[in-house]
């Protein structure tokens, strides 16, 4: 069993960048706090440049302090906001400290869609949704060359950025396993579109629909490794 503790929530925001909106979660280095998220997310932001956190009231912008992007390309990068200042309690295990298999349960949090639970934050932020996934292996993707997660589960649009969880030392303390990128749609022979006619249904020529495989793709604790340890842009407050 693996629950988010109201730490693991409350540590995790919906963001809206260049990209549109998804999510982020905080991650203590060092003693102090930054934002990890999906690089595409954030777009071409950089330093002095801005980003919004949602609140039950609405969005409240915030500037950039730094930006980083991972080193080999992968879709993730940290960012540092000015004045903003948060700690978080719970500590990031490996997920290596547990037992982790083909076909595990997992646990993803983000905001689908930009939805919310009806709960702020206590800093008055907005509270993310809990979705279950199933550990289905690593790849190679093809068309990228760099190494994936592979996820069996329903991921939507609002969850990139957002963190995958595995079994940790006891249920509510859940280990750190990578971050969801997006998820792959279905092959378009597989999509297609049919109309009625006399002699029965048939493809049309030009529609189709991009399904939601259920196959979500996530970067792994160890390619996040190499991003935080050369991520700077902590969070500040004045």
């Amino acid at each position: 069993m693996i629950l988010s503790s109201a730490s693991h929530l409350f540590s995790c925001f919906c963001i809206k960048g260049e990209g549109g909106i998804g999510t982020a979660f905080l991650y203590q280095k060092d003693g102090l706090t930054l934002f990890v998220t999906a690089q595409h997310v954030l777009g071409r932001a950089s330093a002095g440049g801005f980003v919004y956190l949602k609140k039950p009231s609405g969005w409240t912008k915030f500037e950039l302090n730094g930006v980083t992007i991972h080193p080999e390309g992968q879709d993730a990068a940290t960012f540092g906001l000015s004045n903003f200042d948060i700690t978080i309690p719970h500590r990031f295990t490996h997920p290596a400290d547990g037992p982790l298999g083909l076909g595990q349960e997992l646990k993803f949090i983000g905001f689908p869609h930009g939805l919310e639970n009806t709960a702020s934050s206590p800093s008055g932020f907005s509270t993310p949704l809990v979705r279950t996934a199933f550990f289905s292996g690593v790849i190679v993707d093809p068309s990228t060359h760099k190494k994936l997660l592979i996820l069996d589960g329903l991921n939507n649009p609002g969850y990139s950025g957002g963190p995958v969880w595995a079994p940790g030392p006891t249920p509510d303390e859940p280990s750190l396993l990578g971050l969801i990128s997006g998820y792959r749609i279905e092959e378009r022979g597989k999509s297609l579109v049919y109309e009625a006619s006399a002699a029965g249904e048939r493809p049309t020529d030009n529609l189709f629909v991009k399904l939601n495989s259920g196959i979500i793709h996530a970067i792994d604790y160890a390619d996040l490794m190499k991003l935080l340890v050369i991520s700077e842009d902590f969070n500040t407050s004045t």
